[in-house]
């Protein structure tokens, strides 16, 4: 290894994603990185060539840098695929978790809404507002989301009568035991609970 001047390459201000190298700033306002790369497409490449990419288990964010540059090159012999499913498998489970963690924050409110009318503010309405606009859209961009809906809800209600009792000193034994709005009620925009 040797020391190369960098002009202040972002990766090198940044520092690599890939080695941690971090910048050393001299004296001239450049930055010194202990490597012998001075770009970062030939950086990452040198990573790649000399297979000291981060494994899944170590750097998750290394290595999917790594296995996008192995499908580019259609290089199928050098990806782990156990490591790919699992991670595409973890990329539905996001969009569900996103769409529970959402519809718990509406259901939170109605809850609230509902079982507190003398303390109704604004803020609630417009959060409830917000999340629903959020949740629509993220079942636009998801919509298989929709074969699982009623788990969903089960789920979100779950959380909401958790947040509710925290919010409001209304033990969780005095909600319903099931979600009492509907899927459509939760988003529909004019649906306030009396």
């Amino acid at each position: 290894m040797i020391y190369a001047i960098i002009a202040c390459h972002p990766i090198f201000l940044r520092g690599c994603a890939l080695c941690s190298a971090i910048p050393l700033p001299n004296w001239t306002g450049q930055h010194i990185a202990k490597t012998s790369i001075l770009t970062k497409k030939a950086h990452y490449k040198g990573h790649i060539m000399g297979h000291d990419y981060p494994k899944h288990n170590e750097d998750v964010y290394g290595w999917a840098i790594h296995t996008a540059h192995l499908l580019r090159e259609k290089r199928m012999d050098e990806l782990d695929f156990d490591d790919i499913l699992e991670e595409i498998e973890a990329l539905g489970r996001s969009e569900m978790h996103e769409l529970i963690s959402r519809l718990a924050v509406v259901i939170t409110h109605l809850l609230k809404w509902q079982y507190q009318p003398n303390l109704r503010s604004k803020s609630w309405m417009f959060s409830i507002r917000e999340q629903r606009k959020q949740s629509k859209l993220h079942l636009k961009h998801n919509p298989s989301l929709k074969s699982i809906l009623d788990d969903i809800v089960v789920d979100a209600y779950d959380i909401s009568i958790t947040r509710a009792e925290k919010e409001t000193g209304i033990e969780e034994k005095e909600f319903p035991k099931e979600c009492p709005y509907t899927f459509e009620q939760i988003l529909d925009q004019e649906f306030f609970p009396e």
